[in-house]
């Protein structure tokens, strides 16, 4: 049993739920193996999970002897064989007790203390965006966009995409699954004359507040179309011309279908992705959504959709600095060394 203890929701964001979905379905479709999830926000979980995988729901106010105590009972008493955490920057503390209840354990996204006290981290680009592999304490750290969790949906958008038109006739406004700082209603405002003959989407997150949506409503008026992605964002992505996004999840698979993005952050770790990204030609990055967040903006989207030679390289950088192969190389990476756990080497 392979156990995914993660959480998310409208203060924290969902891309970490997202990402574990796709890493659940590959452990699951290519390594068989079985997966389930554990979380204390099942409400934002499910409509990202459905019914592909048990939920396991953890108390909100209980500790990791807690969290210990209802996944043995949830799996007959059972020693896990795999945890997987995707719980931001973890503690010391937290993590060796995690440690105690499996006998492989993999940090997803985790630069905190706690880290190193996994087996496995697979930290995609919050190390650096260069592929390697290095020791961290007793674990082996995995850093790169080569290990960024991404869908099977952005692998095929990938290879059906086209070329860059001349033109720019679709953008696509998303800020993630809940937009965390509630930054749609105001990018919509400030988007909504940048052209004429240029349409603008609207997707809103499955986990969107209802106020948030209804300020994304009543921004668009009836000029912007508004759609609800609670399938993934990968189609609309593919659809659209240029993308503002946020500098998570969203960001990478952009990057990975080809289409030309502009980048704001809503974390420091999203900060930090989104300006590397914008160094390597692969985005631009028009910063956090603070003070002057429209002019700055403005400025960034009238740049990208008025140069098409800009954007002809852009995309050339983004789908070299991002593959979509990292959900393959992480589950392959898990699998191989539960078998080697299996037959004693390892």
């Amino acid at each position: 049993m392979v156990v995914i203890r993660v959480d998310g929701g409208t203060r924290i964001g969902t891309g970490n739920v997202t990402r574990c979905a796709h890493l659940a379905r590959r452990l699951r479709d290519a390594h068989n193996l079985e997966v389930a999830f554990a979380t204390k926000y099942a409400g934002f979980a499910e409509p990202l999970i459905g019914d592909e995988f048990p939920i396991v729901r953890i108390p909100r106010g209980g500790g990791i002897e807690t969290e210990t105590k209802i996944l043995k009972r949830a799996f007959g008493g059972a020693v896990t064989r795999c945890l997987i955490t995707d719980l931001g920057d973890t503690k010391e503390r937290y993590m060796k007790a995690a440690r105690r209840t499996c006998t492989l354990s993999a940090a997803v996204g985790d630069a905190g203390a706690g880290a190193r006290h996994a087996d496995l981290i697979f930290n995609g680009v919050i190390s650096g965006l260069d592929n390697r592999a290095t020791r961290l304490g007793r674990a082996v750290l995995y850093s790169g966009t080569g290990y960024i969790l991404l869908g099977d949906n952005v692998r095929r958008a990938r290879a059906g995409a086209g070329r860059v038109r001349k033109r720019v006739k679709n953008i696509l406004i998303t800020m993630g699954g809940s937009d965390p700082a509630g930054l749609t209603p105001r990018v919509v405002a400030a988007l909504r004359g940048i052209r004429s003959d240029v349409k603008i989407e609207v997707a809103v997150g499955a986990c969107f507040t209802a106020e948030n949506e209804a300020e994304t409503l009543k921004s668009a008026g009836g000029e912007i179309g508004v759609v609800r992605a609670s399938g993934g964002l990968a189609e609309y992505i593919a659809r659209s011309d240029a993308v503002v996004c946020c500098g998570g999840v969203t960001l990478a698979e952009a990057a990975a279908i080809g289409v030309p993005a502009v980048a704001l952050a809503q974390t420091r770790y999203q900060s930090r992705a989104a300006a590397e990204f914008e160094r390597r030609g692969a985005c631009i990055f028009a910063g956090d959504g603070e003070r002057h967040l429209e002019k700055r903006l403005l400025g960034a989207v009238a740049l990208l959709i008025n140069d098409h030679n800009l954007r002809v390289r852009m995309r050339g950088n983004a789908r070299a600095l991002v593959d979509a192969k990292g959900t393959s190389r992480v589950a392959g990476i898990i699998a191989a060394r539960l078998s080697r756990q299996r037959t004693g080497r390892g």
